[in-house]
Protein backbone atom coordinates (compact mmCIF):
# COMPACT_ATOMS: atom_id res chain seq x y z
CA UNK A 1 0.00 0.00 0.00
CA UNK A 2 1.47 3.31 -1.13
CA UNK A 3 1.25 5.80 1.75
CA UNK A 4 3.61 8.41 0.33
CA UNK A 5 1.94 11.81 0.39
CA UNK A 6 1.86 13.18 -3.15
CA UNK A 7 -0.25 15.11 -5.63
CA UNK A 8 -1.94 12.97 -8.28
CA UNK A 9 -1.81 13.91 -11.95
CA UNK A 10 -4.62 15.82 -13.61
CA UNK A 11 -6.27 13.49 -16.16
CA UNK A 12 -5.98 14.20 -19.86
CA UNK A 13 -8.68 16.51 -21.14
CA UNK A 14 -8.69 18.53 -17.93
CA UNK A 15 -6.45 21.38 -16.85
CA UNK A 16 -5.77 23.19 -13.60
CA UNK A 17 -8.11 25.96 -14.78
CA UNK A 18 -11.01 23.57 -15.41
CA UNK A 19 -14.10 24.06 -13.20
CA UNK A 20 -14.77 20.32 -13.55
CA UNK A 21 -11.42 19.59 -11.89
CA UNK A 22 -12.08 21.87 -8.94
CA UNK A 23 -15.70 20.81 -8.42
CA UNK A 24 -15.12 17.07 -8.79
CA UNK A 25 -11.97 16.91 -6.67
CA UNK A 26 -13.51 19.18 -4.04
CA UNK A 27 -11.08 21.99 -4.69
CA UNK A 28 -8.12 19.65 -5.07
CA UNK A 29 -8.67 17.33 -2.08
CA UNK A 30 -9.16 14.40 -4.45
CA UNK A 31 -5.70 14.94 -5.88
CA UNK A 32 -3.93 14.49 -2.52
CA UNK A 33 -2.87 10.84 -2.30
CA UNK A 34 -3.53 8.87 -0.06
CA UNK A 35 -5.81 11.27 1.81
CA UNK A 36 -8.37 11.89 -0.95
CA UNK A 37 -11.74 10.89 0.55
CA UNK A 38 -10.68 11.44 4.15
CA UNK A 39 -9.50 14.96 3.41
CA UNK A 40 -12.74 15.72 1.55
CA UNK A 41 -14.87 14.43 4.44
CA UNK A 42 -12.74 16.40 6.92
CA UNK A 43 -13.58 19.61 5.05
CA UNK A 44 -17.28 18.64 5.06
CA UNK A 45 -17.05 17.99 8.81
CA UNK A 46 -15.47 21.41 9.32
CA UNK A 47 -18.19 23.06 7.19
CA UNK A 48 -20.92 21.24 9.13
CA UNK A 49 -19.50 22.39 12.46
CA UNK A 50 -19.26 25.97 11.20
CA UNK A 51 -22.76 26.06 9.71
CA UNK A 52 -24.46 24.28 12.63
CA UNK A 53 -27.99 25.36 11.74
CA UNK A 54 -29.76 22.54 9.94
CA UNK A 55 -31.35 24.78 7.29
CA UNK A 56 -27.94 26.24 6.32
CA UNK A 57 -26.45 22.78 6.22
CA UNK A 58 -29.26 21.45 4.02
CA UNK A 59 -28.89 24.43 1.66
CA UNK A 60 -25.14 23.77 1.47
CA UNK A 61 -25.81 20.05 0.86
CA UNK A 62 -28.18 20.84 -2.03
CA UNK A 63 -25.61 23.22 -3.55
CA UNK A 64 -22.80 20.65 -3.21
CA UNK A 65 -24.96 17.92 -4.76
CA UNK A 66 -25.90 20.15 -7.69
CA UNK A 67 -22.35 21.44 -8.26
CA UNK A 68 -20.94 17.96 -7.74
CA UNK A 69 -23.26 16.38 -10.28
CA UNK A 70 -22.41 19.08 -12.82
CA UNK A 71 -18.70 18.70 -12.03
CA UNK A 72 -18.81 14.93 -12.53
CA UNK A 73 -20.65 15.30 -15.85
CA UNK A 74 -18.05 17.84 -17.03
CA UNK A 75 -15.20 15.62 -15.77
CA UNK A 76 -16.56 12.62 -17.65
CA UNK A 77 -17.02 14.65 -20.85
CA UNK A 78 -13.49 16.07 -20.66
CA UNK A 79 -11.52 13.11 -19.29
CA UNK A 80 -13.77 10.19 -20.18
CA UNK A 81 -12.87 8.38 -16.96
CA UNK A 82 -16.29 8.10 -15.30
CA UNK A 83 -16.07 7.37 -11.57
CA UNK A 84 -12.43 8.24 -11.05
CA UNK A 85 -10.85 7.83 -7.61
CA UNK A 86 -9.86 11.51 -7.72
CA UNK A 87 -13.53 12.53 -7.72
CA UNK A 88 -14.44 13.11 -4.07
CA UNK A 89 -17.29 15.63 -4.20
CA UNK A 90 -19.63 12.64 -3.80
CA UNK A 91 -18.07 11.83 -0.41
CA UNK A 92 -18.55 15.45 0.64
CA UNK A 93 -22.24 15.36 -0.34
CA UNK A 94 -22.74 12.05 1.44
CA UNK A 95 -21.18 13.22 4.67
CA UNK A 96 -23.09 16.51 4.57
CA UNK A 97 -26.27 14.42 4.40
CA UNK A 98 -25.13 12.52 7.51
CA UNK A 99 -24.39 15.81 9.28
CA UNK A 100 -27.67 17.42 8.30
CA UNK A 101 -29.73 14.47 9.57
CA UNK A 102 -27.78 13.65 12.73
CA UNK A 103 -27.24 17.29 13.66
CA UNK A 104 -24.08 19.30 13.27
CA UNK A 105 -24.43 20.94 16.67
CA UNK A 106 -23.28 17.66 18.23
CA UNK A 107 -19.84 17.73 16.66
CA UNK A 108 -18.56 14.84 18.80
CA UNK A 109 -21.15 12.61 17.14
CA UNK A 110 -19.98 13.80 13.73
CA UNK A 111 -16.36 12.98 14.60
CA UNK A 112 -17.48 9.43 15.31
CA UNK A 113 -19.62 9.11 12.20
CA UNK A 114 -16.97 10.33 9.72
CA UNK A 115 -14.81 7.17 9.80
CA UNK A 116 -17.92 4.97 9.94
CA UNK A 117 -19.31 6.72 6.86
CA UNK A 118 -16.00 6.30 5.00
CA UNK A 119 -15.83 2.60 5.92
CA UNK A 120 -19.39 1.97 4.74
CA UNK A 121 -18.73 3.92 1.54
CA UNK A 122 -15.56 1.95 0.79
CA UNK A 123 -17.22 -1.40 1.53
CA UNK A 124 -19.56 -1.09 -1.47
CA UNK A 125 -21.96 -3.56 0.13
CA UNK A 126 -25.35 -4.02 -1.47
CA UNK A 127 -27.14 -1.71 -2.35
CA UNK A 128 -24.12 0.60 -2.71
CA UNK A 129 -22.57 -1.59 -5.39
CA UNK A 130 -25.83 -1.48 -7.34
CA UNK A 131 -26.13 2.32 -6.95
CA UNK A 132 -22.53 2.84 -8.07
CA UNK A 133 -23.29 0.88 -11.26
CA UNK A 134 -25.93 3.43 -12.30
CA UNK A 135 -24.76 5.41 -15.33
CA UNK A 136 -22.73 8.62 -15.20
CA UNK A 137 -22.93 11.23 -12.49
CA UNK A 138 -26.05 9.62 -11.00
CA UNK A 139 -24.05 6.49 -10.14
CA UNK A 140 -21.09 8.50 -8.85
CA UNK A 141 -23.26 10.53 -6.48
CA UNK A 142 -25.86 7.87 -5.57
CA UNK A 143 -23.64 5.31 -3.88
CA UNK A 144 -22.36 7.96 -1.46
CA UNK A 145 -25.90 9.09 -0.67
CA UNK A 146 -26.68 5.42 -0.04
CA UNK A 147 -23.64 5.13 2.24
CA UNK A 148 -24.87 8.21 4.10
CA UNK A 149 -28.32 6.67 4.59
CA UNK A 150 -26.79 3.41 5.87
CA UNK A 151 -24.57 5.40 8.26
CA UNK A 152 -27.58 7.33 9.55
CA UNK A 153 -29.61 4.13 10.05
CA UNK A 154 -26.71 2.46 11.84
CA UNK A 155 -26.18 5.42 14.15
CA UNK A 156 -29.89 5.77 14.96
CA UNK A 157 -30.09 2.02 15.69
CA UNK A 158 -27.08 2.24 18.00
CA UNK A 159 -28.64 5.19 19.82
CA UNK A 160 -31.85 3.18 20.34
CA UNK A 161 -29.95 0.14 21.64
CA UNK A 162 -27.49 2.02 23.85
CA UNK A 163 -29.31 4.38 26.19
CA UNK A 164 -27.79 7.82 26.63
CA UNK A 165 -25.97 8.47 29.85
CA UNK A 166 -28.07 10.40 32.32
CA UNK A 167 -25.03 11.57 34.21
CA UNK A 168 -23.51 10.36 37.45
CA UNK A 169 -25.79 8.46 39.77
CA UNK A 170 -25.99 9.57 43.37
CA UNK A 171 -26.11 6.76 45.90
CA UNK A 172 -28.45 7.23 48.80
Amino acid sequence: MDTTLRLLDVPGGLSWSSPALWLSTWFGAGLVHPLRAGLAVATALFAAILLRRREWLVAFLVAVMAMGTIGVVLWDEAAGTGDDRRIVVDEVAGFLLVASVLGASRWQRLLLTAPIYLAIDRSKIWPLEWLEALPGAIGVMSDDIGAALLTILLFLAIEKLVPASTGPRVRS
